[in-house]
């Protein structure tokens, strides 16, 4: 799995870290729910035309866009035949967004890993920062990769265009609230010093 960032001066890719590969991998993926053009449309459309954090990872067949917003972390895959699929994960932070904790929230240690914040922030922050990007071994992108970004870009438009307007932006995020619901936590093994 590869970051993908795209700004003024060109396209990069950078490896995942294997811990945040991970979380998507065997957390997000089996988690997954197929999302037609319409659910699309009537809720995590709205997640592109809002100012939530968002990164790319470009895997072999698809591209999984990952938006920091409730409940945690919202992963959307476009597979390589242009289907969607989508899954909430709760952040470990019991008070994320000024949240209420919930009674079964587990404590959270700031200084233990947030992979949820990871796979946004490493290559957000990146793309904004040349230095940080030889920090993280950003390189630039193959034709491939930017092939394969375009194609997923293409078929969120498609999908979003695909039956007419969207309806209001309050109304699609609270469409979203309502599927996310309180999220898939993470295991413990992904929180801390200790895990991979």
């Amino acid at each position: 799995m590869r970051y993908w960032i795209g700004d003024e001066v060109g396209a990069f890719t950078a490896a995942v870290g294997e811990r945040e590969e991970r979380v998507l991998r065997e957390v997000a993926l089996p988690a997954l729910a197929a999302v037609s053009a319409d659910e699309y449309r009537r809720g995590l459309s709205a997640l592109r035309e809002t100012f939530v954090k968002a990164s790319v990872v470009l895997d072999e067949d698809c591209v999984f866009f990952c938006f920091e917003c409730q409940p945690g972390l919202i992963v959307l895959r476009v597979g390589a035949d242009s289907q969607l699929a989508a899954v909430a994960l709760r952040s470990p932070r019991p008070d994320f967004g000024g949240r209420e904790p919930l009674p079964d929230d587990p404590p959270f240690d700031e200084d233990e890993q947030n992979p949820l914040y990871n796979l946004v922030f490493t290559p957000w922050d990146a793309q904004f920062d040349a230095e940080l990007r030889e920090y993280e071994g950003f390189t630039a992108a193959a034709g491939t990769e930017s092939a394969q970004y375009e194609r997923a870009m293409a078929a969120l438009s498609t999908a979003a265009d695909s039956h007419g307007p969207a309806g209001r932006p309050e109304a699609r995020l609270q469409h979203l609230a309502d599927w996310s619901g309180i999220g898939v936590r993470l295991p413990a093994e992904f929180l801390s010093r200790a895990g991979r």
